[in-house]
This record gives structure tokens, sequence and C-alpha cells, in this order.
């Protein structure tokens, strides 16, 4: 009888002990399923609203130039610039709010107001309002793209994290595909009428500028059907939600509601000190103080690629349309094209330009787009997807060391080998030159694992910062160089690939991390 009694208190006691586990033991319990595959796809719309909101402007200048009274054309610089100032300004601010108040309470806000800025840049009546609009956009804009990945990453174990992040980006790549086949749907339109409380013709163009803005709305009204991050509210020290949030995963998942777990162990990573109560200024600047002194090696080579990924991916791809288009011209006016350079192309292209651009106030407003803009655009989104696709695959067998270096490299030999090769092997070295840029949603999933959940998002926003920079220094550069000096821009590019191929073998944790 003792013995009975002995033993049935012994398995209490260990059917208690399942009840009090870990957060990554809870977290594994939940199961991979329908939840985390809808936070998946959410999470490409999110990545893909930037880039409609980057890349929709350049299609829509052009044909926006007489109702916007555009006169020249480094004024389309000035209003991709301040897109970008945005970004820039705010990232740092909108990770410390992530980590202080919320993942997505603070990813609601940003993509809605973002929604609201893309109405405002649509009905634009003048240059100046555009570009006020526009670093509005990239304000809130700013918020989304830097938080989303530490919001999705949060809801996936260790085994799962990198291929879901990566197929998360093949999303995104399909968001990219879907940009110039709607500018073409939309732009090239013949409709318009005029509103005269805001004394505008509406015209395509700006139906256009607002559509680019979809992604933002879908993605801030699908937020409020989510939870917030069950690590970051663990984190915060509110258990009982915490559990709360885990149980509905579960049941999402499995269809079943016996998750069963009473109590969560604290530890040290999930443990994070409120800073609700502190001035939010010098909260900021001590959690940052704080990231650098912890992590200074971490956060200093992971910004730093950001800056050369983006100074190359950004700032060539600003000249892609252009570049691609004036060779598939002078491919048709030439019987015999293998043996010509691309930039004996490029730099006659800018001098026909330039001596046209001097007569630019009289020319005539064009209302449509050539054919060949959008193809190349379509084109390249393509290669974007399918390596995002493979990568996905692979990730998990390879490494990321592995595949961020092939990427790296190659394309690193792309930027040297386009000044030696003829038009057509050339175009193709091109595209793949652009091909580094997927490389940065790699080095995402890098920065989820190298910093603690208190210190997440604001790693990333940091990262991301100078990854922008990048854009704006790469996109300012390669414009100077292309003028006079087009080889040397390329020669550049390959030279800042290889620079972040080798940078990449000092990332703490890159070879066991996968």
């Amino acid at each position: 009888m003792i013995f009975t009694i002995e033993k049935d208190v012994e398995k209490m006691s260990e059917r208690n002990e399942e009840k009090v586990l870990t957060f990554k033991e809870a977290m594994k319990r939940t199961k991979f399923g329908k939840f985390q595959i809808t936070m998946i796809f959410i999470s490409g719309i999110f990545m893909g609203s930037a880039f409609w909101e980057t890349m929709g402007i350049n299609y829509a200048l052009p044909v926006a130039e007489c109702d916007l009274g555009i006169t020249s054309k480094s004024q389309y610089g000035l209003i991709s610039g301040v897109w970008f100032a945005g970004i820039i300004l705010t990232s740092h601010s909108w990770g410390f709010l992530s980590d202080a108040y919320g993942r997505r309470k603070t990813l609601i806000i940003a993509s809605l107001s973002a929604f609201i800025a893309s109405i405002l840049s649509s009905v634009a009546n003048n240059l100046w309002q555009m570009i006020l609009f526009r670093f509005l956009n990239g304000f809130f804009i700013s918020g989304s793209t830097s938080i989303i990945f530490a919001y999705l990453g949060e809801f996936l174990g260790d085994k799962n994290r990198s291929r879901s992040m990566m197929v998360s980006s093949v999303i995104f790549g399909a968001c990219c595909l879907a940009l110039p086949i709607m500018a073409w749907l939309i732009i090239n339109q013949k409709w318009q009428f005029f509103i005269p409380l805001l004394g505008i013709t509406y015209k395509p163009w700006r139906f256009f500028l607002l559509a680019c803005g979809f992604p933002s709305l879908f993605c801030g009204i699908s937020l409020f059907f989510f939870p917030e991050s069950p690590k970051f509210t663990f984190s915060q020290g509110n258990e009982a939600k915490t559990i709360k949030i885990l149980s509905r995963i579960y049941k999402i998942n499995t269809g079943k509601t016996d998750f069963n777990i009473l109590k969560l162990k604290p530890s040290e990573e999930e443990t994070n000190e409120n800073s609700k109560n502190k001035n939010v200024v010098s909260a900021m600047f001590e959690q940052t103080a704080s990231l650098c002194k912890t992590y200074p090696r971490s956060i200093g080579i992971i910004s730093l690629l950001q800056f050369l990924i983006y100074f190359v991916s950004n700032g060539m791809l600003l000249f892609f349309p252009d570049i691609l288009n004036q060779t598939a011209k002078f491919a048709q006016e030439s019987s015999n094209t293998s043996d010509v350079n691309l930039c004996v192309i490029v730099e006659n292209a800018i001098k026909e330009h330039q001596e046209s651009f001097n007569d630019f106030t009289s020319s005539v407003c064009i209302d449509e787009l050539e054919m060949s803009s959008y193809r190349y655009g379509m084109t390249l989104e393509v290669c974007y997807m399918l390596s995002f696709m493979i990568i996905s695959w692979l990730v998990n067998y390879t490494g990321r060391l592995a595949i961020f270096t092939f990427i790296s490299f190659t394309t690193s030999f792309c930027g040297f080998a386009v000044n030696y090769s003829g038009t057509w092997v050339g175009t193709y070295l091109y595209v793949w030159l652009l091909g580094c840029g997927i490389n940065i949603s790699l080095l995402n999933t890098v920065t989820y694992d190298l910093f603690p959940t208190n210190l997440r998002s604001l790693a990333m926003s940091i990262s991301l910062m100078f990854g922008r920079l990048g854009s704006l220094v790469g996109g300012n550069i390669v414009g100077f160089l292309l003028d006079q000096y087009c080889e040397t821009a390329f020669t550049l590019s390959g030279g800042v690939l290889l620079a972040g191929g080798i940078l990449t073998f000092l990332i703490p944790n890159i070879i066991r991390n996968k």
C-alpha cells in the first residue's frame, strides 16, 4: 500500500515537471504548422512593401514630370534620396521602440502610417510636396522592414528559423516580380479626371503610387489577428500572457487544446529590464550603449556587411533599367554586338542623353513607358525569386557561410569581368552582379542568432540603417562614375563584394549556426 502511494506521488511529480518548461521547450511543443506558415507569408509581404515603395517611384517619375513640375533629372535623385534619409534617420528609433514596447504594436503603427504616406504621395501637387511625403513614407517603412525579421524569428525554433526566413524571402521575390507587371497594367492606361478640391488631375501614375502602399495596408490589418511575440512578452516578465500565446499557437497548429503548461522557467537571455518607466531618449541611448559594449564585433561586422551589400545591390540597381534599355537599343541598331563592351554602350548613351538634356524644358510630356522598362525589371526579379527558392532548400544542408561566400565571390567576379566581356555576356554578368542582394536576407537570419531578445530588433535596425546608408552612398558614387568612368563603377562594385565575402569569415559562430 505504501509502495503504491509512493509510486502515485512520483508519477504526479513527473507530470508536474512536464508542465514546467523553459521557453524554448514550450515553443518547440507548439509545433511548426499553419500559424508559422501564415506568418512567413505575411513577413514576405512586409519585405515586399519596402521594395514596392523603393522601386515604384522609379516607374512613376518619368510620366509624372509635368504634373509635379520636375525640370531636372537630378531631382529624381532628390525624391529617391529623401526616402532613404527617412529610413536612415529613424531605423535606430524603431528598433528601440520595438524592444521596449513590443514588436506587433510597433509594426501595426509603422505599416498603417506608411500607407497613409502613400496616399499623400499619390495626390502630391508639386515637387516639394512629393519630397515631403516620400520622406514620411520612408520614415514609417523603416519601422516595418527593420522589425519584421525579429518578429517572425521569435515564432520559430532553431531548426526551422533560417529556412523559414529564406522562404519568406521567396514571397518577397514574388512581390518584386509583381511590381513591374502591376506598373505595366496601371501606368500605361489612358484615363484621367480632375479633382477640384485638391487641384490635381488624377492619372494612372497616381493610382500606381497608391497601389504601391497596398502591401503596407494589408500587413497592418493582418497583424490585428496575430499575437505579440511570445518571446518578447516573456522577456518582459509577463508569463501568463506568454503561456496564453503559446497555447493559441499550439491550438492553431494541432487543433488540440491540451497544451497544459503551467509555468515557464526563466533564463538569462529571456529576462529583460522593463524600460517603459525610463525616459525614452535616455533608455534608447542606454540600450544602444549596451549593444555596442557587449557585442562590438558582431554589430560592427554585420553593419559593415549591410553597407557593402546595399552599396552594390541598390547603387547599381538604380541604373539597371536604363542601362539594359540602352543596350537593347544598341543591339537593334547594330548587326554585331558580341565584341562591344557594355561600358562603351553606356558612355555613348550618357553623352547622347546629356546633349538632349540641354533642351529638357521643351520636351514633350511622357504619358507611358516603353515595354522594355518593364521586361528587364521582370527578368531580374525572376532571378531573385528562383535564387531564394534554391537557398531556402539548401541552407539547412550547406549552412549559411557556404551560400554567403559563394554569392559574394561569384557576384564579385561578375563586377570585374563585365569590363572584359562583350555586350551579351556583359549583360548577364550585370544581372548576376545585382544578385548580391540575395545575401541581405541571409544576413538578417545571422543577425537574429547573434543577439538576445532584448537587443535583437535594435541590432537589426542599426545594421539595416547602415545598409540604407550604403544605398545612398552607392547610388551617388555609381552615378558620378558612370558619366566618365563606367569601368571603374563595375570594378569598384566587384572590389566591394570581394571585401564583403572575406569579411563574412569574421562573423562570430557563422560556421556553427545554420
